[in-house]
């Protein structure tokens, strides 16, 4: 499944501290998310799962989060 950004709102109609991008969460998780957020809302990852096997996904999580 891919997501486009052909998707996205228009960025007049999103609010000035909103951006949306797309990142692959199996992959490097890019520098500027590593140890940012209080809190990752995990809910819609259930579905993407692979192998049956959730510890790179929370790995990757995990990498986002604070201290």
């Amino acid at each position: 499944m891919h997501v486009s950004t052909l998707h996205y709102p228009a960025v007049e109609y999103l609010p000035k501290n909103v951006s949306l991008e797309v990142f692959d969460i199996f992959g490097e998780i890019p520098d500027e998310l590593v140890g940012k957020f209080d809190v990752v809302h995990i809910r819609v990852f259930l579905c993407v799962i692979k192998r049956n096997d959730p510890e790179p996904l929370l790995k990757n999580l995990i990498k986002m989060l604070s201290e």
